[in-house]
């Protein structure tokens, strides 16, 4: 017999792939409050979707999925990841969730933080290593 799904897990996955998808947005990253907006949600909608309090409906996905350039079935977890042990936060360009939360309570000079951090790590990818030569 199969296992038995877990909801509030599916839903905080769904909530960790929007945040992820939303601060991945290229030329930059949008905020919570821009995503609300383009969605027609409260800001505290997107903040409990992204943090898995708030249970979407199917629509609403697509509407997300559409406002960040994404297909629908980007922001839904895998049975894999849904089957993993423990909870996983967003990791960004290698920015762990926890820092990418606390960033993006900025506001604007979050995302430009977050922009800037994307750039430095290209920069230092193509920059050459000592020893190197």
């Amino acid at each position: 017999m199969p296992e038995p799904l877990k909801v509030l897990e599916l839903y905080a996955a769904i909530g960790r792939q929007i945040a992820a998808a939303r601060l991945r947005v290229h030329p930059r990253p949008i905020s919570q409050t821009e995503l609300a907006t383009r969605v027609q949600l409260a800001r505290g909608s997107i903040a409990n979707i992204e943090r898995g309090r708030q249970r979407p409906p199917l629509d609403t996905l697509y509407r997300i999925a559409r406002a960040l350039g994404v297909e629908p079935r980007q922001l839904l977890p895998s049975l894999a990841d849904l089957d993993a042990d423990g909870p996983r936060s967003i990791d960004v360009d290698g920015v762990p969730g926890p820092v990418l939360e606390q960033i993006e309570a900025l506001g604007i000079e979050g995302r430009e933080i977050i922009a800037y951090i994307g750039e430095a790590k290209e920069r230092l990818a193509r920059a050459p290593r000592e020893g190197d030569g």
